[in-house]
């Protein structure tokens, strides 16, 4: 799995891309590091690597393929009715 993610990952931590705005509304992006314990929430199963209770007021989590074109990230709203409107049923 870390040679897919380009070394993103492994059993101990993940490392995701912090997309978010400031007060003025303008984008930042950061590399933010999330340590992965062992916790043991299944009897007769292994424990899961689980990270510690984030806060947030809402998040969402996205696995972007490779390969894939740029994205209107100033606008994610936008750039998802617009993916939305080009959806053939």
């Amino acid at each position: 799995m870390a040679a897919i993610a380009g070394g993103r990952v492994s059993d101990e931590r993940v490392t995701c891309l912090r997309i978010f705005a400031d007060a003025n509304g303008e984008t930042h992006m950061e590399d933010v590091d999330i340590a992965l314990q062992p916790r043991k929430l299944f009897k007769d199963n292994p424990p899961l690597r689980l990270s510690d209770n984030l806060a947030a007021s809402w998040c969402n989590i996205c696995c972007v393929p490779a390969g894939m074109r740029e994205v209107d990230w100033h606008n994610p709203t936008a750039a998802f009715a617009r993916a939305l409107a080009h959806r053939r049923d």
